[in-house]
C-alpha cells in the first residue's frame, strides 16, 4: 500500500499531492478515516472540524485496541492520535488538518474531491 505523507512546510509536495494524487470525483466525497482515543482533545478537535465540513468519516477509537493501534502506527508511520487519511493517504493530525484549514486548501481538497462546497 502507498503511503504518501503531507508535509505542510513543504509547498511543492502539497502541489503534487493536489494536482493528481487523488482522482477528480464529481459524486463522492473522500473515503476519509481518522484515528482517534477517546480522550484526546486534538482528535476532538479534528473531528470537529471534519464536522463542520459535513464530511463523513469513519471514527477508528483506538483507546483499547492495541491491533487497531499498532494497524495506525503501520499506516501512518506516527504513535501520535488523531492520524487522518484521505482515500487511504495519510494527511497528518490536528495541526495538519487545522493548517489545511488555514491556508484555504481543505475546501479544495473536499470540494476538488466531491464537488461539493461548504454551505454559506
Amino acid at each position: 500500500m502507498e503511503l504518501f505523507f503531507l508535509v505542510i512546510l513543504d509547498r511543492s509536495i502539497q502541489k503534487m499531492w493536489l494536482s493528481g494524487h487523488f482522482s477528480k470525483k464529481e459524486s463522492t466525497m473522500p473515503n476519509i478515516e481518522i484515528y482517534t482515543k477517546d480522550y484526546c482533545p486534538y482528535s476532538w478537535r479534528a473531528k470537529a472540524l471534519l464536522e463542520s465540513k459535513r464530511a463523513p468519516y469513519e471514527e477508528i477509537d483506538v483507546t483499547h485496541d492495541p491491533v487497531r493501534e499498532r494497524e495506525m502506527i503501520a499506516r501512518s508511520g506516527r504513535r501520535t492520535v488523531p492520524e487522518i487519511f484521505f482515500d487511504g493517504r495519510l494527511v497528518g493530525g490536528s495541526d495538519e488538518l487545522h493548517a489545511l484549514e488555514v491556508s484555504g486548501e481543505l475546501d479544495g481538497l473536499l470540494g476538488l474531491l466531491s464537488g461539493v462546497r461548504k454551505a454559506a
